[in-house]
């Protein structure tokens, strides 16, 4: 499974529960639990919107001061291509993007050394720590069958 959902039919307003920032609504979608990355994507899907990918640091900070309600992992709309790849150059975006872009953009990194789960056969994503310093500006490995906190980023039309 990849994501392949291309939202079409944007939003002209935010529906009811979501918070605004800039051209984009977001939601939190740990009020019903926990999910893994699949789950997530397809849940946000239904909402016309993707998991949250940052696309400047002021817009994960916003995110994750207004939107995030858990002091928990967060998966980010970042998901490998390959098998147990810890390659950045394998890892897209929910919405096509290669990671690498992202990374450069927001000077951000891959965690060298954490890998939370990752077995022989499980694609990982990626995950951060909602308000864990250590961890700000920095992704984690996990198979996408791990259950995390998710947020949905919807565009609104332009």
């Amino acid at each position: 499974w990849a994501p392949r959902h291309k939202i079409s039919d944007r939003h002209a307003q935010c529906p009811g529960g979501w918070k605004k920032y800039k051209k984009s609504c977001y939601k939190d979608l740990r009020h019903a639990g926990t999910i893994n990355f699949k789950g997530g994507e397809m849940q946000c899907n239904q909402d016309k919107a993707h998991i949250f990918v940052a696309n400047d640091r002021q817009e994960y900070l916003w995110v994750e001061q207004h939107v995030m309600s858990h002091n928990e992992w967060y998966y980010s709309g970042y998901f490998c291509s390959i098998e147990k790849s810890t390659n950045p150059a394998t890892f897209y975006t929910v919405t096509g993007e290669d990671m690498r872009e992202i990374q450069k953009k927001m000077n951000i990194k891959m965690h060298a050394g954490r890998h939370h789960y990752l077995n022989a056969k499980e694609r990982p994503c990626a995950r951060t720590h909602r308000n864990r310093s250590a961890d700000q500006f920095t992704y984690s490995y996990s198979h996408c069958n791990q259950v995390s906190g998710v947020v949905c980023e919807a565009p609104l039309k332009e």
